[in-house]
């Protein structure tokens, strides 16, 4: 029976050094800014028939390039210009949360306010709600 309560605990212990809190992937500033560069230009495809908009959605893009976002042009052209910029907002609002150093929540204080508003300029009046990017 000792020889088998040994077992048991080294087993137990072996088991208790892969445990522990799961690792949590790094954060590269860079691969998150161009996704959000990404996902703006996806934007300003897809508000080819807004011209205001899409002139906004551009102001986005330049910002994020300033700050040294890189992405390659994209040649998906959005059918849906309204789920565009909601997946856009949605994208910016988890970067705050990726870079947290005032540099970038600045930056993304400034492109959700601007993909907040055409997303509203785009949306039906009957859906409107008091906090953009929610239903």
């Amino acid at each position: 029976m000792v020889g088998t309560r040994r077992a048991l605990l080294g087993a137990g212990a072996l088991l208790l050094v892969g445990c522990g809190p799961p690792e949590e992937a790094e954060v590269v500033p860079k691969d998150v800014l161009a996704e959000q560069l990404r996902v703006t230009k996806a934007s300003v495809a897809a508000l080819e028939g807004e011209p205001r908009l899409r002139a906004r959605a551009e102001e986005r893009a330049a910002a994020l390039e300033q700050a040294g976002a890189t992405a390659p042009d994209s040649t998906d052209r959005p059918a849906d210009a309204l789920a565009a910029v909601r997946a856009e907002l949605a994208s910016h609002v988890q970067a705050v949360g990726l870079l947290a150093e005032e540099q970038y929540r600045e930056l993304f204080a400034k492109v959700i306010a601007s993909a907040a508003a055409d997303e509203s300029a785009l949306m039906p009046t009957h859906e409107l709600t008091p906090f953009p990017g929610t239903p």
